[in-house]
């Protein structure tokens, strides 16, 4: 992530009124460049200086709330990741893909396979809150 994306976060932060902490600073530093579990996040928090959990934990929390960080379960397991900057932050509607082996997570911003979903003649009398997609992949 480059500066100024970064500086975007913080500024987006403090325009709706949001304290810019170190913590919070830290957090989203730690997640610039590619979505974490929770403990590889605070592996790298700590690895920063920061040591308190609890606050990692609530900061997670906040910015998954005020649509900062996206929480994505692969496997059983949470991964975090920025969304500030993606095309798909005001939508709760989510595909992503998963390598198997690396771990590594890339998300498709793809409306019309939404949209398809949404309109899918089997699923017309269903109220769909959101849709997340997890395509498994082996690069």
């Amino acid at each position: 992530m480059n500066r100024y994306v970064k500086e975007r976060y913080f500024r987006e932060l403090k325009s709706n009124g949001l304290r810019v902490t170190k913590a919070r600073m830290r957090l989203i530093e730690a997640l610039e460049e590619k979505p974490l579990s929770f403990k590889e996040l605070c592996e790298v928090i700590f690895k920063k200086g920061s040591t308190n959990l609890a606050s990692i934990y609530n900061n997670i929390n906040f910015f998954v709330e005020q649509n900062v960080i996206l929480q994505v379960e692969i496997k059983n397991e949470k991964y975090y990741e920025l969304i500030l900057d993606k095309p798909y932050r005001d939508s709760i509607d989510h595909i992503h893909l998963v390598d198997s082996e690396s771990k590594l997570i890339d998300e498709i911003y793809a409306p019309e396979i939404v949209e398809f979903i949404r309109k899918y003649d089997e699923l017309k009398d269903i109220d769909i809150s959101n849709i997340k997609i997890i395509i498994t992949t082996k690069k």
